[in-house]
């Protein structure tokens, strides 16, 4: 469920697995090097075992580097 400011009630999510794992990549490619990503898109990430798969299958094919990651170097 998403709160906004613009609704009283929780706006329902999609819970289509294939239509998350698409707006979670979509989201990734735009912001995924920006530090508020992670906490962005956390909450989304539990996802049945195949579309997880694919989902850390897309990050491992990604140039990001995680912002945490960086910053050890």
């Amino acid at each position: 469920m998403c709160k906004s400011s613009a609704f009283h009630e929780p706006t329902p999510i999609s819970v289509e697995p294939s239509r998350s794992l698409n707006l979670l990549k979509r989201y990734f490619e735009i912001l995924g090097d920006k530090s508020a990503c992670y906490e962005d898109i956390q909450q989304y990430t539990d996802l049945d075992p195949e579309v997880s798969a694919d989902w850390i299958a897309f990050l491992n094919g990604t140039t990001h580097t995680p912002v945490g990651i960086s910053k050890c170097t």
